[in-house]
């Protein structure tokens, strides 16, 4: 049996933490610290030493955002898309 990827966003065995280090590796960022502080001043915090810079993580969050925001506009499409085959399916 072939064990996941946890770098695979549709994974169950998806690791957030070894994606993110993943993806600054595909950036030529050659480290990566990722840490979550949960709690009342819950954040996340992305460093990188090496290569990369301010301007780097700036684009590289620029990118993750249009990923989600392409994701979430794909799922709608998906609920809206199925929901119009229930009801002609229903009607």
């Amino acid at each position: 049996m072939e064990r996941e990827d946890e770098t695979d966003l549709n994974s169950r065995a998806f690791d957030a933490e070894k994606f993110v280090e993943k993806l600054f590796k595909e950036k030529g960022m050659k480290y990566v610290q990722y840490s979550r502080t949960r709690g009342d001043d819950h954040h996340d915090t992305l460093t990188c030493s090496g290569p990369c810079g301010r301007r780097d993580l700036v684009e590289l969050d620029n990118e993750m955002k249009e990923s989600v925001k392409s994701l979430d506009l794909e799922m709608q499409n998906l609920v809206y898309t199925n929901y119009n085959k229930v009801n002609r399916g229903l009607g």
